[in-house]
């Protein structure tokens, strides 16, 4: 597998191929300096590698995404899980069930996720959270 710069380096060199065929076409018919081109033609390039900061997480293969994003966060259980049930981690309901077969996880239990399968995280009981931590900003936890 190609590392992430040689991908985005190897999308762009179509562009390039294109950006100077068409310099190379309006030259002899613009009167332009050949130097002119040349400077044209290395911005073009130097604007492709300094766009690499902002897209470099895109041609990164590691990158998750929806549920398998969530492994390793914590959440609440809201509805009980027996075997199947939801939780809410980062704001959000999630079906879920437990890690262990046949364990029952009742609401308000604590939780962290160990694994997604589609839609489905897979569950643990987690260390409780402290009373400081659980109650949002500004309110009282009751």
């Amino acid at each position: 597998m190609r590392s992430p710069i040689v991908r985005y380096v190897l999308f762009q060199v179509p562009g390039w191929v294109l950006a100077g065929a068409v310099l190379y076409g309006l030259w002899p018919r613009s009167g332009l300096e050949p130097w002119i081109g040349v400077a044209v033609f290395g911005g073009w390039i130097a604007k492709d590698f300094a766009m690499w900061p902002l897209l470099r997480k895109s041609y990164e293969t590691d990158v998750r995404t929806g549920a398998a994003d969530l492994v390793g966060a914590k959440g609440v259980v809201r509805a009980s899980i027996d075997p199947v049930g939801s939780v809410r981690v980062r704001g959000e309901l999630w079906k879920a069930r437990a890690e262990g077969p046949g364990e029952v996880l009742p609401p308000e239990t604590d939780v962290e996720v160990v694994g997604a399968s589609g839609m489905t995280l897979t569950v643990r009981r987690s260390e409780p959270r402290t009373a400081n931590r659980s109650a949002p900003r500004g309110r009282r936890s009751h």
